[in-house]
């Protein structure tokens, strides 16, 4: 049981370290939000067991952060920038006609 326990532990590491790098990875990239893993016990995940107290930790969930980031000034007449909540809806991606949602304002 105490290997699966510290398994558990190195999992939740090895998850917070890969987003943490996908972090630093686009820290220049316009637009970019940052993203943070957070993380629960096993026992307060598995309701009805009384058993499983110490039995490690998981992943709940990888939250991408929406808070304002800075607004710079730029040269060209179509970049666009969002102060406060929103999104930019535009048309495209991955599937023609689809609907996707950004902050990112750079546009051509």
């Amino acid at each position: 049981m105490s290997f699966y326990t510290a398994l558990t532990g190195l999992k939740g590491a090895q998850t917070d370290i890969s987003t943490t790098s996908n972090n630093i990875a686009n820290v220049g990239s316009s637009g970019f939000k940052k993203s943070r893993a957070e993380f629960g016990d096993i026992f307060g995940s598995t309701p009805l067991q009384t058993n499983n107290i110490g039995s490690g930790t998981l992943t709940k969930s990888i939250k991408q952060q929406f808070s304002q980031g800075n607004i710079t000034q730029s040269t060209n007449t179509l970049d666009m920038a969002i102060s406060g909540q929103g999104f930019f809806a535009m048309q495209g991606g991955g599937n023609a006609g689809q609907t996707v949602y950004t902050r990112n304002g750079p546009f051509q």
